[in-house]
Order: C-alpha cells, then structure tokens, then sequence
C-alpha cells in the first residue's frame, strides 16, 4: 500500500465504520449477548503472591468460579490495560460453572494487583519473559494441571 499514512489514518475510523456497516449487511448484525440478572454470584476473589521474572515477589488479585474438576481448568487472561472483570459474565454461565474450574487474575499494577517493587507509573516493562512468567506462575501457584491458557 503505498500514500500518505497520516492522511490514511486520518481517515481510518471511516472505513472502519463501511466495513462494519458492509458486514452487517451481507451477514446481518452480530447479536450482543446479554448478561442475565442474577440474585448470587459465583465468584470468589483472594490474593496470592508468585515470584515472576523481572517483576520479582508480586501480589496477584485472582478470581475463581465453577465446581469443575481442577483437571478442567480455564485461565482467562485479561486485556491490555483492563482486569478479570472482563470474564464475569462466562465465570457466571451455569453451563460453564457445572463443567469447569474458571481463574481469571490481574496483572501486577492491573485491575486489583499491587505493582510489583520497582513499578513506576509509565515505566512498566512487560516482556515475554515477565507476562509468561506471571502466567506460569500463577499457574503453579494454584496447582493447576495443563489448564487451557
């Protein structure tokens, strides 16, 4: 593609919005789910503290749903900037919580997980090593077997 990128992404939230308009067109719009009201919650949230690479000793927000065998165990893994609220509505899904073990967690300086030592604000540093680091051990931590990540 060649021309002037800043012109072009100038102008992206247009052609985002065709397209959009475009798919709904050919395939009909995409229905919203909608979360059921409830009268109780699943979800238990606790603390635990894992050791991760470049970070060091961290303290971890994390929340647990669902009465599944731990040998069915689902990690969710929140979004840049967001938490494990995301995931509350699928940690509430009766149909999930018969069949798995749900843990959703919160990065270090994330959602409800302490910065680890040596954060500052806009200086975080996030490698491959650190992010899968903080996964596995979260993973060990909570004495998951071959979760799906």
């Amino acid at each position: 593609v060649q021309g002037d990128q800043t012109a072009f992404a100038h102008w992206t939230h247009v052609w985002r919005r065709v397209l959009e308009l475009l798919h709904d067109a050919h395939c009909g719009a995409t229905p919203a789910d909608e979360e059921p009201q409830l009268d109780d919650d699943a979800i238990v949230g606790r603390y635990i503290y894992v050791s991760v690479p470049l970070w060091g000793r961290c303290k971890i927000f994390y929340e647990q749903s669902g009465t599944g065998d731990k040998s069915n165990s689902i990690v969710f893994l929140h979004t840049a900037g967001s938490d494990g609220r995301q995931y509350h509505g699928v940690m509430n899904d009766k149909r999930m919580l018969e069949k798995c073990n749900m843990i959703a967690f919160d990065l270090p300086a994330h959602g409800r997980s302490f910065p680890y030592e040596g954060y500052h604000p806009g200086n975080h540093t996030n490698t491959e090593d650190s992010y899968v680091g903080c996964i596995a051990a979260v993973v060990k931590k909570l004495g998951l077997q071959k979760p799906i990540i």
